[in-house]
């Protein structure tokens, strides 16, 4: 299931950041600030299927600001000692992807910083952080 929430905003409303052309993503009046890619499942097969959908979705909108925000069981992808999907993830990462990871689960799961692949982020919550970027524009997506 996929659900996609698109923000209104003026034509030409400058939203800038790093670089990214916003207007280019104005769909005749509505503009996207990103686009937030949840991710709460151990299952390798579904981390690889996630991740294939971010590296569709980037090369069809290269100027798109992507964040895979893991939680839950998801953050399995993120962690160093694991190595399946991790060539997908550094992929992702290095075509701009922001890999965000809940500091509750790390809590939860007795993790650090140290435990995690080198780039990845953390947020305070994995579910926050989707809400938060929705509010700020980002559509929302779950494979």
């Amino acid at each position: 299931m996929c659900i996609i929430c698109l923000a209104e905003c003026s034509a030409g409303q400058d939203r800038s950041n790093s670089g990214q052309s916003w207007q280019a993503m104005n769909l005749g009046g509505i503009v996207m600030a990103g686009v937030v890619v949840q991710l709460n499942e151990a299952a390798p097969d579904k981390h690889r299927a996630v991740l294939r959908n971010v590296a569709n979705l980037i090369k069809e909108m290269p100027q798109l600001t992507v964040e895979l925000v893991l939680f839950g069981p998801g953050i399995d992808v993120a962690l160093a000692q694991v190595t399946e999907c991790g060539d997908e993830l550094d992929a992702a990462q290095a075509q701009g992807v922001v890999v965000a990871v809940c500091q509750n689960t790390l809590r939860q799961r007795n993790l650090g910083k140290a435990d995690l692949r080198n780039g990845v982020e953390i947020v305070p919550a994995g579910v926050a952080e989707l809400v938060r970027r929705q509010l700020e524009g980002y559509s929302y997506l779950r494979p």
